[in-house]
């Protein structure tokens, strides 16, 4: 909540509170907001009724297998009416830029992809970035878009906002993705690592939803981790939190776009993975999605492959000791037996108690985690633009 709701009276407090929560789900009943807010039956009850009758939020039945359902009558669902404004997201990889324009409810109008060397030159990059929001924006007539929030594959010092990155991605390093974005575009921006919208996204609206304590691994051409504890974003003392693709491997020594050798994003990355398949199938395209009847050899790659990043991720664990850990971005699309891979270094590596604990997944958002989880960051910013609901 914000100051200015801080000091709001009780009655008010409790309004905003509810309606940030409504926000920040994808549909939710009264159990749920009492179970969100810890605030009783009897209080949510009475301040939905006055939401209801301001005309700020709304309600609709659940979709099918949505929050409400289950056995018994499936109870109807909360959504908070759009204010009439828009949030931008995107979603910058180091081989695609993903743009997105969502109602100031997170809700995507649609979205735009341009695939491209990101990490060859970061201006060219960002002008990309800039001219995909603008293209959106034109196609929908939108001239109301209050907040951009950037997941960007790179580490992002928190106090400065700007870019640490390895001697390979020299044209990145010490810039400010925000300032820059913010000065094509003349969108207020906000800029996180990439893996980390990726944890937002899924605890909001995937495969973590209701859950306090995730760890998101986003396994694609690199390896970041994203951290969500205590049901808020962790950063790290710094905002450098969660850079796990450069964790060494024992026994590897394949080098690294960061100029080392052995690190995890060169061995377990689909760029290595692809390599890999390729220089066992005399140079042949293999595709090795899930559902493709893939050969043995092709399985045993993925097999050690997720048995090296499961290595890494149940060290992890026994430290933070999560409640969930999603696999997204790319590789969360290869064959089965690289998920195969993941849970059974988990069981053999990690502490009986923290491996029975631990549920490993696959991202329900799929490749789209990071820029669900900017528009839902972008959604809350929103938000926070927002007067209290008046009585």
């Amino acid at each position: 909540m914000t100051d200015a709701a801080e000091r709001l009276p009780a009655r008010d407090r409790t309004r905003a509170t509810l309606l940030a929560a409504i926000r920040s789900g994808d549909g939710v009943t009264r159990g749920d907001l009492v179970e969100m807010t810890g605030l009783p039956s009897s209080t949510v009850t009475h301040a939905i009724g006055a939401l209801l009758r301001s005309g700020t939020v709304y309600e609709a039945e659940p979709e099918s297998k949505g929050p409400g359902s289950g056995r018994g009558r499936p109870g109807r669902v909360l959504r908070a009416v759009p204010r009439g404004r828009h949030v931008a997201a995107l979603d910058i990889g180091h081989t695609r830029i993903v743009a997105a324009i969502a109602d100031d409810n997170g809700t995507p109008l649609d979205t735009a992809t341009r695939e491209m060397d990101v990490d060859l030159d970061a201006h060219a990059a960002l002008d990309v970035a800039a001219r995909l929001v603008a293209a959106l924006a034109s196609r929908f007539d939108v001239h109301d878009i209050v907040t951009c929030a950037v997941g960007i594959a790179l580490p992002i010092e928190t106090r400065t906002g700007r870019v640490r990155a390895s001697l390979g991605l020299s044209s990145w390093d010490g810039l400010s993705p925000a300032e820059e974005l913010e000065r094509r575009t003349g969108i207020p921006t906000h800029v996180e690592n990439d893996a980390l919208l990726g944890a937002v996204g899924e605890t909001a609206r995937g495969a973590a939803r209701g859950k306090d304590h995730v760890i998101f691994l986003k396994i694609s051409h690199g390896i970041g981790a994203g951290l969500v504890l205590d049901g808020e974003p962790y950063r790290g003392a710094s905002g450098l939190a969660g850079d796990i693709g450069h964790t060494k491997v024992p026994g590897r020594s394949e080098l690294c776009r960061c100029g080392e050798r052995g690190c995890l994003e060169a061995t377990v990355s689909i760029t290595s993975v692809m390599d890999q398949i390729a220089a066992t199938h005399h140079g042949a395209i293999v595709g090795f999605d899930r559902g493709d009847d893939v050969d043995m050899v092709t399985r045993r790659i993925l097999e050690d492959a997720g048995r090296e990043l499961g290595a890494v991720v149940a060290q992890t664990a026994n430290l933070l000791n999560p409640e969930v850990v999603v696999i997204g971005g790319a590789m969360a699309m290869a064959h089965e037996s690289f998920m195969e891979g993941v849970t059974w270094a988990m069981r053999e590596y990690a502490r009986p108690t923290i491996a029975a604990a631990t549920e490993v997944c696959v991202a329900s958002l799929g490749r789209d985690a990071t820029v669900i989880g900017a528009l839902h960051l972008g959604a809350r910013r929103a938000a926070a633009l927002e007067p209290a609901p008046a009585s």
